[in-house]
């Protein structure tokens, strides 16, 4: 099944942006889709994901509660280098032949000054895209390109049509939003000093009611683990 490819330029350094996207939960402050994330086998509580990391990420797609959980495949800083594998766990959408997805970062440093936001369309090929996209840089450099590339795989007939017909427009137009958002986010931090204290607090409350439901105190249902492997035996096995 088909994935997609954007991109953007941004002042700023790549350990800001590469800090600010691997760690899920500002996912929501970008993502008009992500309502929540919560950490189930990770080894550290906060901060940038680590290989084997296990998270959930629940979204609100057309109206619908979709869940999905994460394993963390790759985490390299020096390479700029991200990468997570998930699949649905609703009931629904396993119905309907939801399947795993691959969504990977290519967070470069760049040199010059930074360009408008800009995006390639869906496409088959996009690892393809992403190596003919990379630039050289000087990781000295205060501009970095984000590359946030995704991919279906195993995904049903039935799940296919209802990509090609109702999601993939509503899916292409909160990633051009999302650009926009992180772009903004990292190159003017101080604007949004206020929104970020108001949004913690907000999400407190979320994650408490989500605790609530799961059964937990807030921060209780948190493992971590050393051994990747003993939070997903999966981990590291071909998804295609």
């Amino acid at each position: 099944m088909a994935g997609g490819l954007e991109q953007v330029d941004i002042k700023a350094s790549r350990d800001r942006v590469y800090d600010f996207c691997s760690t899920p939960e500002n996912w929501p402050k970008v993502f008009n889709v992500t309502k929540w994330v919560w950490r189930l086998h990770c080894k550290l509580p906060t901060g940038p994901l680590q290989v084997g990391d296990i998270f959930e990420e629940h979204i609100i797609m057309l109206g619908m509660p979709v869940t999905f959980q994460w394993t963390c495949t790759q985490a390299d800083r020096n390479l700029g280098r991200f990468e997570f594998k998930g699949i649905v766990t609703n009931a629904l959408m396993r119905f309907l032949g939801g399947g795993y997805t691959v969504i990977a970062y290519n967070i470069l440093p760049i040199p010059g000054q930074s360009i408008e936001s800009s995006r390639n369309g869906f496409a088959g090929d996009g690892q393809t895209q992403i190596e003919t996209s990379l630039a050289p840089g000087d990781a000295r450099t205060c501009h970095t390109r984000y590359i946030r590339y995704f991919n279906y795989l195993q995904y049903g007939l039935l799940m296919k049509t209802v990509h090609a017909l109702f999601l993939n427009s509503v899916m292409q137009r909160d990633f051009v939003a999302t650009l926009k958002k992180i772009k903004d986010r990292l190159e003017r931090p101080a604007a949004y000093a206020e929104a970020d204290r108001a949004f913690e607090r907000d999400q407190t409350k979320v994650m408490a009611e989500v605790a609530r439901k799961k059964g937990f105190q807030p921060g209780e249902h948190l493992t971590l683990v050393d051994d990747p492997k003993a939070a997903d035996p999966d981990l590291g096995h071909s998804v295609g």
